[in-house]
């Protein structure tokens, strides 16, 4: 994988999307004061590197990984409630700016 410059601003604003996104869409609403979701700097890294013209399924893989990571460190994620084609289109999105 080949890293791509990102400017630092606008990395530091795609981490922040990325994580607020993903709080917005996994974290269930009554617990997301409380709980503040902080992605690890590399999980975003990687994610920052993935290819523009990626395919949908590796940014699936990718947030599934993000998740059972996250259940694996005790945060509950609303799976039942999740829809995680929205998840992954607005994260695509994201990757895309």
């Amino acid at each position: 994988m080949q890293n791509i410059a990102w400017p630092a601003a606008n990395l530091q604003a795609f981490k922040t999307e990325v994580a607020d996104t993903l709080k917005r869409h996994l974290i269930p609403s009554k617990e997301r004061k409380a709980n503040q979701l902080k992605l690890d700097s590399g999980l975003l890294d990687l994610f920052a590197n993935i290819s523009p013209t990626c395919e949908s399924e590796e940014l699936e893989d990718w947030l599934h990984f993000v998740i059972e990571s996250c259940q694996f460190a005790g945060i509950q994620v609303n799976s039942d409630e999740t829809d995680y084609d929205q998840v992954r289109t607005r994260l695509g999105i994201v990757h895309l700016n």
